[in-house]
């Protein structure tokens, strides 16, 4: 049979756990928080890259800003921004003329 355990081991074991548990739940919130960070700072590039295609900004320009090839920009936030400039376009026209944008 296996020998009982002292109250002392006992209290250790659970000081252990609680330890653990601890430091699972801090590691856990850190990486929440990170992840928060990361898509704030997500969000903020692609209205900064939104931004600079209202302005004129070209896909190669922004492509070196952000250490990416052109391709790389435009497939990331090409989608985005297009469907934005076409909005505001249409935002923009004159009374009476038609729905369409010239690309």
């Amino acid at each position: 049979m296996g020998k009982k355990r002292s109250r002392k081991e006992k209290k250790k074991s659970i000081t252990s756990k609680v330890e653990l548990h601890s430091e699972l739940d801090s590691l856990l919130s850190a990486l929440t928080n990170e992840q928060k960070s990361i898509e704030g700072s997500q969000a903020a590039i692609e209205g900064l890259v939104r931004d600079a295609r209202m302005a004129d900004v070209t896909w190669p320009q922004i492509g070196r800003a952000l250490g990416v090839t052109t391709q790389a920009a435009q497939q990331r936030f090409g989608k985005r921004t297009s469907l934005l400039e076409t909005s505001t376009e249409l935002g923009n026209r004159r009374r009476g003329e038609p729905d369409t944008v010239a690309s």
